[in-house]
């Protein structure tokens, strides 16, 4: 969910509609011919928007599926850094992550399809893979930061992959 564009003026609203739109019209596509069947002028014609507008908002048509990984890695961040410094990594972890996810609901069906889509086409697959160990190792880097600094044997590391491991899509053979 973007709450964010809901306290904008008109200019970020309506930079958030056609964000949006792009990303419907992209799943949509996706879902109906399969990802490497679209082309980014699929894409724009189907949210009746230029090339160029695409290239605006998103590097390539990967970014779709991918794009809003910063925005949730600094949700995290922000979540974990507002727990107590007494407060143990699992339970700072735990609580974060639920505080991010407090919206998950809203954007159930639009994540759902992100991870059909990503499972069965097999490069975007391997990006995911790529990008939850990323993920991994920076929610682990965050937990030993929170945590002052514990090692590796502190448990973050596995916690990291626990939290993360259970976001990546089932790859179907």
């Amino acid at each position: 969910a973007r709450a964010t564009a809901l306290a904008s003026g008109l200019p970020e609203r309506h930079r958030e509609r056609t964000r949006a739109e792009l990303e419907e019209a992209a799943l949509r596509l996706f879902d109906e011919r399969g990802y490497d069947a679209v082309t980014v002028e699929d894409i724009a014609a189907a949210a009746d928007v230029s090339r160029r507008t695409f290239f605006r908002y998103f590097p390539g048509k990967e970014d779709v599926l991918f794009g809003d990984q910063k925005e949730r890695a600094e949700q995290l961040r922000q979540a974990l850094a507002a727990c107590p410094r007494q407060e143990p990594p699992l339970s700072a972890l735990r609580h974060a992550v639920l505080v991010m996810t407090a919206d998950i609901e809203l954007d159930r069906e639009q994540l759902l399809r992100r991870a059909r889509i990503m499972a069965a086409t097999t490069s975007l697959y391997a990006r995911s893979q790529v990008q939850q160990r990323s993920g991994e190792q920076f929610v682990a880097e965050l937990m030993a930061a929170a945590s002052g600094g514990l090692g590796e044997d502190s448990g973050a590391v596995p916690a990291a992959g626990c939290s993360v491991g259970s976001n990546a899509p089932e790859r179907k053979s």
